[in-house]
């Protein structure tokens, strides 16, 4: 599991981007942790 600070520079996108693709469903929902951060997994990031 990835943070979104973690999943942005993989990808070489800002989180910005990354929430903005999941409102607009190009993303499937990101699953949250208990504190309620995203967490991608290498699925999501490919």
């Amino acid at each position: 599991m990835y943070s979104a600070k973690e999943a942005a520079k993989i990808t070489g996108l800002s989180t910005a981007t990354l929430r903005y693709y999941e409102k607009e469903t190009l993303l499937p929902p990101i699953s949250r942790d208990s504190k309620k951060y995203r967490q991608y997994t290498d699925e999501d990031i490919e």
